[in-house]
């Protein structure tokens, strides 16, 4: 198992970049992937939109469970090493899928604008 060392939020916390204790194997993720492919979304089978500009708010350990991401849509999941090397591993095809899926439903990456009534 690969032992996660640190965490670095870039790019105004839309970029995640996981270090390991083995200094060949370093991670980078766009927050809309993990936000995308979090393991309570895959679970739910629902296609999501919307979250080209989706931040991290925060990084919390769970301890043997893993990590808890906290997004700024208040979603929250916990994600194992298991989930970030398969992440890793698979990243190539799974952006093209995720893509793909949105093409097929006619839905978008831009984020939603939300419009007030001042009236």
């Amino acid at each position: 198992m690969v032992n996660i060392t640190r965490f670095i939020l870039q790019k105004n916390n839309t970029a995640l970049t996981i270090e390991t204790e083995q200094p060949t194997t370093q991670w980078q993720f766009n927050c809309e992937y993990l936000r995308a492919f979090s393991p309570a979304q895959v679970a739910s089978q629902q296609v999501i939109s919307h979250k080209k500009g989706v931040r991290l708010n925060t990084i919390e350990n769970v301890g043997k469970h893993g990590f808890r991401l906290n997004f700024n849509d208040d979603h929250s999941c916990i994600f194992t090493h298991d989930t970030f090397v398969q992440l890793a591993e698979h990243h190539d095809s799974n952006w093209q899928k995720y893509l793909s899926l949105l093409a097929e439903n006619k839905l978008s990456r831009e984020e939603k604008i939300d419009i007030l009534n001042l009236s």
